[in-house]
Order: C-alpha cells, then structure tokens, then sequence
C-alpha cells in the first residue's frame, strides 16, 4: 500500500519505476540507460509512515551503484537480519512470514526488469514491465494491467 500511494503522489514525475533489491541491478541499468537530468529514490517506508531500513538501505544499495561506490551487501543483510521488520521470520510462532521470506527479498538481482508506471488517462495505471539486456540494453516491454 505505501508503494501505491508513492506512485498516486508523484504527481511532477516524468517517470516512475519500482524496484527492490530483487531487480536492484535491472534499475540501475536502466537509469543509466535513460540517462535523466535527475532521479529521485524515494523510500516508502512502513505504510508509507514510518522509515524501513530495508527501503532506505536499498536507495542507498542504487544510489551508490549509479555513482560507481562500492555496496557491501553482505552486511546490508547482516543488518536488516537484526532488524525490527526482520524478526517475523524468525519467529516459529509466526507462519505467516516464513524465514523463507526474508532470502527471498534479499534475492540480489534474481530479476532483469523494471516495472514502469503507466497511465490510461482515465485514472487508471498499470506496470510495463520492461526487461534489460546485461549491457543496458532495453531488450522488451509488455505491459501488465
């Protein structure tokens, strides 16, 4: 929900993309591709109240790859392991997040795609998803209502 009111804001954006660590390296592609004047990461948070280490981590993970710095990701999952949003799923009492979860988030580019917002016109949006080649190319796009 935090994501969707992200995206219903962004009202004086030329674009927006959604991502995470899953398809960190597709992003960064992908910027660089486009080569913007400017870009703006914008960490949701906790329904969009409340700071997420894992979404300002992973702002940080990209902003530092696009100004060619070093990411240690080792210790990004070291951190986030301890931290409050983790304890969930490593809690045996609650199934509902199984520790499964918590690698699975923290899959590293496990995708080559971008979501791109798009809009109807008529109040309605929808993703593109548009995939990348490994040296930045985009390679296709389809949409996804």
């Amino acid at each position: 929900s935090a994501g969707t009111q992200g995206i219903a804001n962004a009202t004086n954006s030329d674009e927006i993309i959604t991502g995470s660590f899953v398809n960190a390296q597709a992003i960064i592609n992908y910027i660089n591709k486009q080569n913007p004047e400017k870009v703006s990461l914008v960490a949701m948070g906790s329904s969009g109240i409340r700071i997420a280490d894992e979404d300002i981590l992973c702002a940080k993970y990209i902003k530092n790859a696009l100004e060619n710095k070093t990411n240690d990701f080792p210790k990004i999952i070291e951190h986030l392991r301890e931290y409050r949003s983790a304890h969930k799923f490593f809690d045996p009492k609650k199934d509902w997040a199984p520790e499964r979860d918590f690698d699975l988030c923290l899959s590293l580019d496990k995708f080559n795609f971008v979501l791109k917002v798009k809009s109807d016109g008529k109040n309605h949006v929808f993703f593109n998803k548009i995939e990348m080649w490994k040296d930045s190319h985009i390679e296709s796009a389809q949409d996804y209502h």
